[in-house]
């Protein structure tokens, strides 16, 4: 078992269930059958116990074998009903070796009396005890399947924010370009010096970015460099207004990152 059944919380949850209903079995022992409480707790409560653990198991992996989206409801009827009869059969059956074990280490007058009506109504009760784990391993695998969507959708909605980004960021490059294209065009007719100066630096961006867009993964020094560039061409637009400086550690120029032209061109 996985998902919500194999989490600490509810494993425990799950046996104290079965504690809960090995409890009800043992006084209703006391009630029909006049057997002594200890002897009733000893018999009940490690055999519910150990019902639980097989039963859950089996009720488990029949529940994933037969999933209810994918089989017909007859079919799934059809597969418990004899699930549940055999491993109610095989209960009993070990209810019946152990009620001997306990004859054997309590007086005849306190042994649980094995007969044939208390048989029926075990029987009975270790069919609906399977059913009702059946029931409940479908809800939690429902439950982990719903949670499952929720996250791929989660998912979805956040690749779907990266898009809306990147696609923020492929219209911000043209901006780009037209304010520089303007500045050499103004710089032509004051400054013809720095408007080549420009074309060289805006031509070395752009054959530095389709350069660096074959790559899953940029280096931290391919990446300054392209941001230097980037920075070298505002410079010429905003002279000594603009100013700055870079510096990498030692050995912090060969790392990676994936994406990094994308954000150095914003």
């Amino acid at each position: 078992m996985n998902g919500a059944f194999w989490a600490r919380r509810s494993v425990a949850l799950y046996l104290l269930a079965w504690l809960m209903l090995g409890l009800l079995l043992a006084g209703l022992i006391v009630t029909t059958t006049g057997a002594g409480a200890g002897a009733s707790l000893l018999f009940a409560l490690p055999l519910t116990l150990c019902y639980a653990i097989a039963s859950g198991f089996s009720a488990y992996y029949l529940c994933r074998a037969y999933p209810l989206a994918q089989r017909s409801l007859g079919a799934v009827l059809s597969v418990f009903m004899f699930s549940g009869v055999s491993a109610a059969l095989l209960w009993c059956a070990a209810g019946s070796a152990w009620a001997a074990l306990c004859r054997l280490a309590l007086a005849d007058a306190d042994a649980v009396a094995f007969n044939r009506p208390f048989v029926a109504l075990m029987l009975g009760i270790g069919v609906l005890l399977y059913w009702m784990t059946g029931v409940a391993h479908y809800l939690a695998i429902e439950f982990e399947r719903a949670r499952r969507a929720e996250t791929r959708e989660l998912e979805s909605r956040l690749l779907a924010q990266d898009a809306e980004l990147r696609m923020l960021r492929t219209q911000i490059d043209p901006h780009f370009l037209f304010n520089s294209l303007n500045s050499v065009s103004a710089l032509t007719m004051i400054d013809p010096a720095r408007a080549r100066e420009m074309c060289l630096l805006l031509a070395g961006f752009f054959r530095q970015t389709l350069g660096l867009e074959a790559h899953r993964k940029v280096s931290l020094t391919d990446e300054v460099a392209l941001v230097e560039r980037f920075l070298a061409i505002e410079q010429v637009r905003f002279g000594p207004r603009l100013a700055f400086a870079s510096s990498i550690g030692e050995g912090a120029g060969a790392l990676a990152d994936a994406g990094c032209e994308g954000k150095a061109r914003t």
